[in-house]
């Protein structure tokens, strides 16, 4: 994400707080920087914006060909109290997904573009997952953790460790 504004000048930037915030609670921050949009939760409680629900600390950006996010909700779907945090960057042909979540895990991901009805998701190469989708948003499990080695931060969050799921979303 960051690559897609270095240099680029900030063209539109807001920064709401509410009345009397808590010391902890700065508000939302919403930057433009050409075509990338940023809209960041600097709270430490989930906020709903742009009919998301951002994470605690949350963010979603979205710039033609990409959407990352960290949320709690997405299409409807319930992502918890920490939220999902995700990356898609592609078109209709194709989009690249990366998806930061314990094994097992029920997710959901919006994509940059519509894609063709016979388009299916892949983790870990070409293993198809099932997923549900309605447009742009794609709900899905994350399979039990596979023998590839995966990034993961140290086991410090209740309900187990979080991985990096990398994949896409292709037409077979």
């Amino acid at each position: 994400v960051c690559s897609r504004y270095v240099g680029q000048p900030l063209s539109d930037f807001s920064h709401e707080r509410d009345a009397g915030p808590a010391d902890d609670d700065d508000g939302i921050l919403r930057a433009r920087y050409d075509t990338l949009q940023v809209v960041a939760n600097l709270s430490p409680r989930p906020r709903t914006v742009q009919n998301v629900r951002l994470a605690p600390w949350g963010f979603v950006a979205t710039a033609p060909g990409l959407v990352a996010a960290s949320l709690q909700t997405l299409g409807g779907t319930d992502l918890g109290e920490e939220g999902v945090s995700f990356v898609t960057q592609g078109d209709a042909a194709k989009t690249q997904v990366w998806v930061y979540a314990r094994p097992g895990e029920n997710v959901a991901v919006a994509t940059p573009a519509s894609l063709p009805d016979s388009a299916a998701l892949y983790l870990d190469g070409n293993t198809p997952v099932k997923a549900s989708r309605a447009d742009r948003i794609w709900q899905f499990t994350v399979p039990a953790l596979p023998d590839a080695k995966r990034l993961s931060p140290p086991p410090v969050k209740p309900g187990g460790v979080q991985y990096l799921w990398s994949g896409e979303i292709r037409t077979p």
